[in-house]
């Protein structure tokens, strides 16, 4: 008989030293406290997780609606893009992200690839192009600082990340 069960039969005990029932005893109570704790870490990160992407978003505010402005004055609508992505649990969320390339990009690329062999070979062996035609001029530079993710603040804010 290990410590940890529990009968009350005395025999059952005679083996087990007093300290060693205690320990079992306690053992058996740390399960809830443990459950207790666990739940009031999670809600002190999500309150955490709120508070700071409200401060964020007040201080990114105004570039957040300049680089939007930007975006619709020079590709259109819609502002944003999304894709579905895996999250916590493997419960699929849509992230969001600053449009970076022209529309009916899809079919766009499809048909450069067909025209040019190079970039054909190029995306075969990596998924990407050193200079990918379908991204805009603006959208180089929201890319190249990483502008585009500003609007995953609101995946934050969600709980998705």
């Amino acid at each position: 008989m290990s410590r940890f069960d529990f009968q009350s039969d005395a025999k059952a005990h005679s083996g087990v030293p007093s300290f060693g029932r205690a320990l079992a005893v306690r053992e058996s109570r740390r399960v809830a406290p443990e459950a207790e704790k666990n739940r009031f870490q999670k809600a002190i990160k999500r309150s955490f997780d709120i508070l700071a992407g409200l401060v964020i978003l007040a201080i990114i505010g105004v570039p957040y609606l300049i680089v939007a402005l930007c975006v619709l004055i020079s590709m259109g609508r819609p502002l944003h893009y999304w894709q579905v992505r895996i999250g916590k649990g493997g419960k699929p969320f849509h992230m969001y992200k600053f449009r970076s390339m022209m529309r009916n990009s899809d079919e766009f690329f499809q048909d450069y690839l067909a025209k040019n062999s190079d970039a054909k070979k190029e995306w075969d062996k990596y998924q990407k192009l050193k200079v990918d035609p379908r991204v805009t001029p603006f959208g180089r530079i929201i890319r190249k600082y990483s502008i585009d993710e500003l609007p995953q603040i609101f995946n934050v804010l969600k709980g998705d990340l």
